[in-house]
């Protein structure tokens, strides 16, 4: 009699613990897809996830001692990550780095940008008298590419690759192209306009950027700065301008526009110089870099935090708005997310600050690459905006930003 009920327990207890290892084993594969494979730690420390605290890290067999030791080891060491010490993750490779003191940045900048090439934003038919011909089409250029040079001349404007192909007399002209990472070489055939008999391509190109951002950080011993936390892209194509050269220049935020649902705000500016304060030098995913004549701010330099010390919960950001004061406003970090496939989406974040919210109705355009702060360390910097409910946005993490400027990750 007692037989069926113990029988009954013992099965009920054997489908918890089955159902239970299915879901350790379900999250150790999702930590496998979403963890870094690198990682960095100053002298001293192992690494310890703030976030992920069911992630314990384990030194590979050999790599023991170079772990323990105290002092920069040039190759690094590797280590298992495991979900509770037991279950395997996946591998990663660790360095050390020193610590860090960075001045945090806060306050706007203008930004004229030259592209390296022009950059194709589309192509189009022309009228000829024996019908629509689209040449580009025809050369295999598309949207997206980045012309270097047509007929053996360099290109650095649109005027240019328009009077190239105006003088050609229709016959075909070399065009070498990036599309991908790759240089590649083509022939295009001009065709004269039905409606003025000038050559024409067919291609539609952009040649130059302008806008503003905000300041991430300053580096006041060389000068440099990054900023935006995210490329400078082409409103039409969505890629990364190749940047030849830019400027910086000085701005005031006249206005604000709230960003409401469905319809971004942004932070209204003129260029209040056309003079120089500074240049470009790098436009990449992690943002803009370059350097500056004079600091940017007062702000002492502070610690920075490593991706795995992020955590969720209460920080801030530092921003200009209208009155041309640096501010610090209230944001809650909602989530972060280890996964390097997302170099600009590391965190995502809500606006808290009821002052923020009242001026900006959450984040805008503009205040890309205003800085995030946790305990007192900078973390990283905002990158976007969600359309729909604009109190939240993404951040990216300020080691990925430090890595494109090479002022982390050279030590080890």
């Amino acid at each position: 009699m007692l037989q069926n009920p113990l029988r009954r327990i013992i099965r009920a207890i054997a489908v918890t613990a089955g159902m239970a290892a299915y879901s350790l084993l379900g999250l150790a594969g999702y930590l496998e897809h979403t963890m870094a494979e690198t990682f960095y730690v100053n002298p001293g420390e192992e690494l310890v996830f703030a976030n992920q605290k069911m992630v314990v890290s384990q030194p590979q067999q050999g790599y023991e001692r170079i772990a323990a030791a105290n002092e920069s080891h040039a190759a690094g060491w590797t280590v298992d990550l495991k979900l509770f010490g037991v279950i395997p993750i996946k591998s990663a490779h660790v360095s050390r780095v020193e610590p860090q003191l960075v001045p945090p940045g806060g306050t706007p900048f203008g930004i004229k940008l030259f592209t390296k090439g022009v950059l194709v934003i589309d192509v189009s038919s022309i009228e000829t008298a024996s019908g629509s011909i689209c040449p580009a089409e025809a050369a295999n250029i598309k949207k997206g590419d980045i012309i270097e040079s047509v007929a053996g001349k360099a290109i650095t404007s649109n005027e240019e690759i328009g009077e190239i192909i105006a003088q050609s007399g229709g016959n075909p002209v070399n065009i070498r192209y990036i599309r991908g990472g790759q240089t590649l070489q083509t022939k295009l055939t001009p065709v004269a306009s039905k409606s003025d008999g000038i050559y024409r391509g067919g291609i539609w190109v952009r040649d130059s950027s302008a806008g503003i951002g905000t300041i991430t950080y300053y580096d006041q011993a060389s000068g440099n700065f990054a900023g935006l936390g995210h490329g400078i892209c082409d409103t039409d194509t969505g890629e990364i301008m190749p940047l030849s050269n830019g400027d910086v220049c000085p701005v005031k935020i006249n206005s604000v526009k709230r960003g409401e649902i469905g319809s971004p705000g942004e932070l209204r500016g003129s260029f209040t110089s056309n003079t120089p304060i500074g240049s470009l030098t790098l436009n990449n995913e992690a943002g803009i870099y370059g350097s500056l004549e004079e600091a940017p701010n007062q702000l002492d330099p502070v610690p920075i935090k490593l991706k795995q010390e992020v955590c969720t919960g209460p920080a801030t950001i530092l921003c200009t708005l209208s009155s041309g004061k640096l501010e610090e406003y209230d944001i809650l970090i909602e989530k972060v997310d280890l996964n390097p496939r997302t170099m600009t989406k590391n965190m995502m974040i809500r606006v808290t600050d009821e002052e923020l919210l009242a001026q900006t109705g959450g984040i805008v355009q503009g205040m890309s690459g205003s800085p995030i702060l946790q305990d007192g360390k900078l973390v990283g910097a905002v990158t976007h905006v969600f359309v729909n409910s604009p109190t939240k946005g993404y951040g990216i993490f300020i080691e990925n930003m430090l890595n494109y400027s090479n002022k982390l990750g050279k030590a080890s």
